[in-house]
């Protein structure tokens, strides 16, 4: 499957962190002073900022797509479903704290600023017209699309942390049905003992159909 996850950090934590200095100034002495792009964390840094993002952002969401979607609509389509679904339901909920604390001020009516960063170089189409959250109206919704966004700044950052040790964990999971695969060494990634699990074993439910190796295991299997 793939894992998407989106994070809203408290303003204070929310940094661009390929500004090595100004981060660290601002992360330095929070629970998040480690925080970067997961993939240049080790497992244990991970699983320890895992319940700390958790614990501190302002909201979060995790979306998971499973490997029959992605072989109906392929990897892309099925990443953008995913951003698109966890922006929305999350900047939803913010709309409607922000609604909630609107009812109660007499005369607030200037609208909050949502930022939403998309760690890639494309954005998803949101829907936010056809969405019916009443306090929609009060945000003034802008996205941007950061190349390696989740080493530049502390929300995708926080994503990309919760995403893959969201996903690294679902895949060991698997691993104890699938011993044989050894799916908690390679989590899940086309290593030689993983392509060779899949040659000598077959094509596990939770592999992609679309996926090149099992396309040819697949194809092997059926001459």
């Amino acid at each position: 499957s793939v894992v998407v996850s989106a994070v809203i950090l408290p303003p204070s934590w929310t940094v661009e962190i390929d500004d090595a200095s100004f981060a660290k100034r601002t992360l330095e002495g929070t629970p998040l002073a480690i925080l970067t792009d997961s993939k240049k964390l080790s497992e244990k840094k991970r699983e320890t900022l895992f319940p700390l993002i958790k614990q501190h952002a302002i909201g979060y969401l995790t979306v998971e797509v499973p490997a029959s979607v992605i072989d109906l609509l392929n990897i892309f389509q099925a990443t953008m479903s995913a951003m698109r679904l966890s922006a929305e339901a999350l900047v939803s909920a913010l709309a409607k704290n922000i609604q909630s604390i609107h009812d109660g001020a007499a005369g607030a009516d200037t609208k909050t600023e949502c930022v939403i960063l998309i760690d890639g170089n494309k954005l998803p189409q949101f829907g936010w017209e056809k969405l019916s959250d009443k306090g929609l109206s009060l945000l003034n919704i802008t996205s941007e699309a950061w190349v390696k966004g989740d080493g530049r700044h502390s929300s995708m950052a926080a994503a990309s942390v919760l995403a893959k040790v969201s996903r690294d964990r679902q895949v060991v999971a698997d691993g104890q049905h699938y011993p044989e695969y050894q799916l908690a060494k390679h989590k899940g990634y086309p290593t030689k003992a993983h392509l060779a699990a899949i040659a000598q074993y077959g094509v596990l439910p939770q592999h992609r159909r679309s996926f090149a190796p099992i396309k040819a295991a697949l194809d092997a299997h059926n001459k």
